[in-house]
């Protein structure tokens, strides 16, 4: 119940906001409920754009920055795994430079962005405390990270979103949690608070 206990955290971002995530789960597991109904007592308008599928894509973001500039959005929620979470960023930069096209966002470091929150609803990616998205490009045949390094202004992370879902996407983004762990504890850059809080990470497994 995080996103209602704690709704006024969205209170000074804007007076509309630009809702990112994919078809199906955020309405199966509750979230995007909590999210709108959050808004509703905030004051706030919102639009949904829900089509973010795996692995989102640049022409994907660029059809909910329209979206976003068209509707003046003053910032974007991402609702999901990573793939919505990175979109969110991606749109808000895209949203926040609106002379701009799509290159910008692996052209320009500089860029700014709209505020961007953040709720996460697998484990795993990281997303909601990173400055990291990454896109596919189909016109290069793989995929790229931006170069704006947008972090959230607010990230809710509240743990019944995972209730419903499957026991593989479960399983899954426990790994991926687990491989972020150990990354971190091998990197050439920890130190002695990061490698204990790893340790904190790791001891539920």
């Amino acid at each position: 119940g995080c996103i209602t206990a704690h709704r006024d955290a969205m209170k000074g971002l804007g007076k509309k906001a630009l809702i990112v995530t994919g078809r199906t789960s955020a309405k199966k597991n509750g979230s995007q409920r909590d999210v709108t109904e959050a808004l509703h007592a905030l004051n706030i308008q919102w639009l949904l754009f829900d089509e973010i599928g795996e692995n989102p894509d640049v022409e994907t973001v660029v059809r909910a920055a329209e979206l976003a500039k068209n509707e003046a959005a003053d910032f974007i929620i991402g609702i999901g795994g990573g793939s919505p979470m990175d979109a969110a960023k991606a749109i808000a930069v895209l949203a926040a430079n609106p002379q701009a096209d799509a290159e910008i966002l692996f052209t320009d470091p500089s860029a700014k962005a709209l505020p961007v929150v953040e709720i996460p609803t697998t484990a795993g990616t990281g997303s909601e405390v990173t400055q990291y998205a990454v896109l596919t490009r189909h016109e290069k045949r793989t995929k790229n990270g931006i170069i704006q390094p947008v972090f959230a202004k607010v990230s809710y992370l509240d743990p019944q979103y995972m209730d419903t879902l499957s026991s593989k996407v479960t399983n899954n983004t426990a790994v991926d949690a687990m491989s972020h762990l150990v990354e971190s504890y091998l990197s050439a850059n920890s130190n002695t608070i990061s490698e204990k809080i790893v340790a904190m990470g790791l001891s539920y497994w």
